[in-house]
């Protein structure tokens, strides 16, 4: 087929789609755009290669803001992977590339970063972390980039426990979870719904997951991801205590609602399977209610003095809003009470 392509065609090809992720589970093949996964994929090598013998120029495929894999923030900053992703992207002659799709497009510190590292001459002569903290001492005017570089590569060691499967992508509860009610009641059986569009919420998420026995793993894997963002919040809380300027302002608005998303994404489903199995453990659902009454008041103060929130450029709306996360925190802490 590529033979047959006239002269004048450039390829525009998927970065990631075709790869095999590792996860804590095993392998997991990639079939969509993400942020997760470094890549390039294997099948993106071999049309590369293919590419090159026939004459044929390539453009990467690729969304650098955020992807399904959590929607309804700015961006998803795995800035240690857009590195990865920028530095085999130059060692295979590639220039040119397709970087946002019909959502995934607010500017960011993702977007500035993935062309300082194609352009920049550091990813010749500096290692990944040295190319972070170069970049964040230009994009933080007083920030620490040390810390700030840390902070980034451990979101990028985050998302290496993400249930990634094409089920939990598209039918997952962490874009909107913070406004799902938790109570105990027996699951009627009707769907969450998509999870990129505002569709009418059930409470059913079995569509989510990738096989009818695979809920364990995805709360264990939700877990981990949970527990580590925070120690990424935590190191970029530090790192930008001096700085100044927009861009610390949004970029930690962003990395707490990030690590927010994903405490009510894991908090839905630990409630989902105690619904699920029929077994009372009211103090351990106590203990996840009381979790997430602390996640939902961090998550409604940056929803307030941050509209980007929320907001999913591909629903042309919002799948949750602050007066939704402010009648569940009431609820949850009437019921506490």
């Amino acid at each position: 087929m590529l033979a047959r392509l006239p002269g004048d065609v450039t390829l525009l090809a998927d970065f990631e789609r075709g790869g095999l992720r590792r996860t804590t589970e095993g392998a997991v093949k990639v079939d969509e755009y993400s942020l997760g996964y470094a890549g390039p994929s294997e099948d993106f090598v071999q049309v590369k290669a293919c590419c090159d013998r026939l004459g044929i120029p390539v453009m990467a495929k690729l969304q650098i803001g955020t992807t399904h894999e959590l929607g309804t923030v700015p961006n998803l900053p795995a800035i240690g992977n857009l590195y990865e992703k920028a530095r085999k992207m130059r060692e295979m002659g590639i220039v040119d590339f397709m970087g946002c799709w019909n959502f995934g497009n607010f500017r960011s510190a993702n977007s500035a970063a993935f062309l300082y590292f194609l352009d920049a001459p550091c990813l010749v002569s500096l290692s990944g972390k040295h190319s972070l903290a170069a970049f964040a001492g230009t994009y933080f005017d007083g920030g620490d980039p040390e810390l700030i570089a840390a902070a980034w590569e451990t979101f990028s060691r985050a998302l290496t426990f993400y249930p990634f499967s094409q089920e939990f992508l598209y039918f997952g509860p962490c874009n909107y979870a913070c406004k799902l009610p938790l109570a105990l009641a027996p699951l009627p059986g009707k769907p969450l719904g998509r999870s990129w569009l505002d569709d009418p919420r059930g409470d059913d998420m079995a569509a989510a997951l990738p096989t009818p026995d695979a809920l364990p793993a995805v709360i264990s894997a939700l877990e981990k991801l949970v527990a580590c963002w925070h120690e990424g919040v935590e190191l970029l809380r530090r790192g930008l205590e001096n700085a100044r300027g927009p861009h610390a302002v949004e970029e930690m608005n962003n990395a707490i609602a990030c690590g927010a998303l994903f405490a009510s994404g894991l908090c839905y489903c630990r409630v989902f399977a105690l619904r699920r199995s029929g077994r009372p453990a009211e103090r351990q659902y106590r203990t996840w209610l009381r979790e997430e009454c602390g996640n939902l008041e961090n998550l409604l103060s940056v929803c307030r003095r941050d509209p980007r929130i929320g907001y999913h450029i591909e629903a042309h709306g919002y799948l949750f809003r602050p007066e939704e996360l402010e009648e569940k925190l009431q609820t949850l802490r009437r019921f506490l009470k």
